[in-house]
């Protein structure tokens, strides 16, 4: 038995605008395949074995009307829905404002250099997406003692590139944005050109924002 839905469809240039066709919570001891067709009646299809979830993403290069279908491969289950979504394949999330647990000490001698980069490791990270690619990065200020021209750095071993805020800003610049895996073992160091106090500390908070692949 086969099922199916139409859907009307616009084309796009860009290709950040992908839609997803997803079918999820195939009943257990069934094989479903899924077959997007375009107004052309080009096809795509997603044949994964079993009952594991099936995954077409598209660019859509033809506006019209564009056919969903659910074919049984093998075993049928007319008592257990599964779930069929169709929609924009990039959804948007954040981690939040996060503790980076590290402290840097400020001190007379360590004015206008550079500290040792400190590692914050989001490389295995179970709540954020495989798929989350920053869209951009906020490092507070939170510490002790009174300083001022703070530069912080975020460095990316998947560019190999150095990225860093201007004195009282908190947003990472340069960042290329939808590129970044947020999962990445990122190094954080700072740099002051003023220290008002004998001693301060930094203990920076970070917030990364994100867009990622739904699955």
């Amino acid at each position: 038995m086969r099922t199916g839905i139409k859907i009307y469809l616009t084309a796009s240039s860009d290709p950040n605008e992908i839609v997803a066709f997803l079918l999820k919570d195939i009943p257990a001891g069934c094989d479903y395949d899924l077959y997007i067709f375009d107004p052309n009646f080009n096809y795509a299809a997603s044949q994964n074995s079993g009952n594991s979830d099936e995954r077409i993403y598209i660019q859509v290069q033809a506006t019209g009307t564009w056919y969903v279908v659910v074919v049984p491969y093998s075993g049928y289950d007319d008592n257990a829905n599964y779930k069929l979504f169709v929609g924009d394949a990039w959804q948007n999330g954040t981690t939040g404002w996060r503790s980076t647990n590290m402290t840097f000490n400020f001190t007379y001698s360590n004015v206008g250099t550079i500290l040792p980069y400190q590692i914050f490791d989001l490389s295995n990270d179970a709540s954020i997406p495989d798929t989350a690619v920053v869209q951009y990065i906020q490092i507070d200020s939170t510490g002790v003692g009174s300083w001022s021209g703070q530069h912080k750095y975020i460095y990316s071993p998947q560019t190999r590139v150095r990225y860093e805020t201007y004195p009282g800003l908190d947003y990472v610049l340069n960042i290329p944005e939808n590129t970044l895996s947020v999962k990445q073992q990122w190094g954080i160091s700072t740099g002051i050109e003023h220290l008002f106090t004998p001693t301060a500390k930094w203990t920076p908070n970070i917030y990364f924002a994100y867009k990622y692949i739904i699955q």
